[in-house]
């Protein structure tokens, strides 16, 4: 599906003639079947040996795939693959959607095997297509069946694709077959391979192939195959280098990060410096580490010895570059910038938002066409248990009247975290809209707690005319997602926010709640620097439990008391307590008592 700030552009349908090329800069070549001395077309069915692929949608993808043996792409060793809806299959995860990019591109999604990659779609009711995979020890199959294109009429699909990439262990190369494909796409079209860091790559087809019978084949180079030294840093603190939050005057936290030797050669250690910075560039923390010497394709995960306990508010730079590696020519993969954004988890309002608290320009919008899509975000707090109050969007445009979005609120319960229960959904009207300003959506239960993990925002449409906005300023979450039936990593996710966040809230989480709350507890003094006192001013019938918490939601020291007395005084000694604030619950049987704390030096 197309993105309306995308214009959609009509390709007409154009027969290959022989041909042949390459080698790109790494050496790869290619030569279609009509050409002498070329791949004879010969199709590989795998329908009734291979697996059915379950959970393509239109513009997303599944993964990953096991391909059961080692295979060379450029200067990288592969072992798995994700198979994406539009006619792709990727060496690491990634949406790649209409307009669909020349290759090579370093920009957006690299390292793919565009096999017919166009606005493909699963979606519609009657819609056939299919995809099965098939691998043993020599041959991996990715077998795309009568998969139309995506269109924006009724019932949203036309055409009929079917084609497939083999990969071949014996002599590693790429084929791609088209046993046929009828219909148009009403986006551009792209059939090739592209490296790592999409500075390499072939695109042989930039139009829709033949109707049947055509197969292009890659080649591996056979003699003098470049040695790649390259290093490069994969993410920092987590798998995907998804943004975070923190509470202020927490921690210390831990400042982790991956390095990898992606070339083909071995390398020594690697040099890791890691900062973290303000947006304008101002160092708050430095440190660095050493790997160990790392073959090719090995990882190693690295921990500064120097920690991060914010201190202001706001969205900082987790910064780490690599160095140390004689040889390195490629640095596209020497850096890499995760956003932590801080927030005052004393607030009344708490804002998860990854646009600087939504002050950052409003540089796009987006919308789909039909009307039926959405966007959303990854929030995980940065404490329990927060109460979500609102959802928060900055809109740049909106019908009048009537239904104009959903606000909607996913659990991350889902398979590997992905969006699972619906936990709360509110229809917005068009009047109660307001255009490139902030406006909030009460959440419909009004005691929703998230206890652990996170959840997702999603702004569902419910109009043709409605959009929401872009934040193109960096740094960027990586937490943005795209909501098309299914799902899916946003397609520009490495260089875009949307103006989505969540305002929760951790001083009234549980107390008011309560009808029979503990109320009649003193504590005192405030600030404390060496005692914390919890006095009784009346009986208690059950047995009493202390539980006292870190900004990060941690329980740092427990009390589990008989019940207690009028005039009954708790001592919880905190001269060990970093200073800061934290919160404490009282329970005694049903009753609770919930309340935060100031510790100073």
């Amino acid at each position: 599906m197309k993105k309306i700030l995308l214009f959609a552009i009509l390709l007409s349908s154009l027969f290959a003639k022989a041909d042949a090329g390459g080698p790109d800069a790494f050496g790869y070549t290619w030569k279609d079947s009509n050409e002498p001395g070329g791949p004879a077309y010969q199709w590989f069915d795998i329908t009734t040996i291979g697996t059915q692929v379950n959970g393509l949608a239109d513009d997303n993808y599944v993964g990953p795939f096991q391909l059961g043996f080692q295979f060379p792409y450029y200067w990288t060793t592969e072992s798995k693959v994700w198979i994406g809806s539009n006619g792709y299959v990727g060496f690491g995860p990634g949406n790649i959607a209409a307009n669909f990019p020349a290759i090579p591109n370093p920009g957006g999604v690299n390292h793919y095997i565009a096999g017919m990659m166009s606005d493909l779609n699963f979606l519609g009711g009657g819609n056939t297509g299919q995809v099965f995979y098939y691998a043993n020890a020599d041959t991996f199959c990715v077998e795309y069946l009568n998969v139309p294109y995506w269109d924006p009429n009724s019932p949203g699909y036309t055409g009929s694709n079917t084609f497939e990439i083999i990969l071949n262990k014996a002599d590693s190369t790429i084929t791609v077959n088209f046993m046929s494909c009828t219909g148009l796409s009403i986006s551009n079209f792209s059939s090739g391979i592209e490296n790592s860091i999409g500075t390499m790559g072939l695109q042989p087809l930039t139009t829709q192939p033949p109707n049947t019978d055509y197969t292009i084949r890659y080649y591996f180079p056979t003699s003098n195959v470049p040695q790649v030294i390259d290093a490069s840093v994969v993410w920092n603190h987590q798998n995907g280098n998804g943004g975070i939050f923190l509470g202020n005057l927490s921690g210390p936290h831990t400042m982790t990060t991956q390095v990898k030797n992606s070339g083909n050669t071995s390398i020594g250690p690697v040099i890791a410096t890691g900062s973290m910075k303000t947006l304008v560039n101002l160092v708050l923390v430095s440190s660095s580490d050493t790997s160990a010497p790392l073959a090719p394709n090995q990882v190693d995960n690295l921990t500064y010895p120097t920690t991060y306990s914010p201190t202001t508010l706001g969205t900082k730079q987790f910064v780490t570059k690599i160095s140390g590696v004689s040889g390195d020519i490629i640095s596209v993969n020497d850096s890499i910038i995760q956003e932590v954004v801080v927030v005052d988890t004393t607030a009344q309002q708490v804002r998860l938002c990854y646009t600087n608290n939504h002050t950052e320009f409003v540089s796009s919008n987006i919308s789909w066409a039909g009307g039926n899509g959405g966007v959303g975000i990854y929030v995980q707090p940065p404490g329990y248990p927060a109460k979500i109050i609102n959802t928060n969007y900055i809109l740049t445009n909106a019908p009048v009247a009537g239904p104009a979005f959903y606000a909607k609120i996913y659990d991350d319960n889902g398979p590997g975290g992905s969006a699972g229960t619906l936990l709360d959904s509110v229809l917005v009207d068009g009047a109660q809209c307001t255009i490139n300003q902030l406006m909030f959506v009460p959440v419909s239960n009004p005691n929703l707690i998230i206890t652990s993990g996170g959840f997702y925002v999603n702004w569902a449409m419910a109009s043709t005319t409605v959009a929401i906005g872009q934040s193109l300023t960096a740094p960027f979450s990586r937490q943005t997602y795209e909501v098309i039936g299914s799902w899916s990593g946003y397609r520009d996710a490495q260089t875009t926010d949307f103006f989505i966040g969540a305002d929760v809230n951790y001083t009234y989480v549980g107390v008011e709640e309560q009808a029979n709350a503990l109320q009649s507890i003193t504590v005192y003094p405030v600030p404390a620097n060496e005692q914390l006192k919890f006095a009784f001013n009346e009986a208690t019938t059950e047995p009493i439990t202390i539980n006292i918490y870190n900004l990060n939601g941690q329980v740092i020291e427990t009390r589990n008391l008989a019940p207690a007395s009028t005039g009954t005084v708790v001592v919880v000694d905190v001269q060990n307590y970093a200073e800061g604030v934290y919160f404490f619950t009282i329970q005694s049987g049903d009753r609770i008592r919930n309340g935060k704390m100031i510790v100073t030096d």
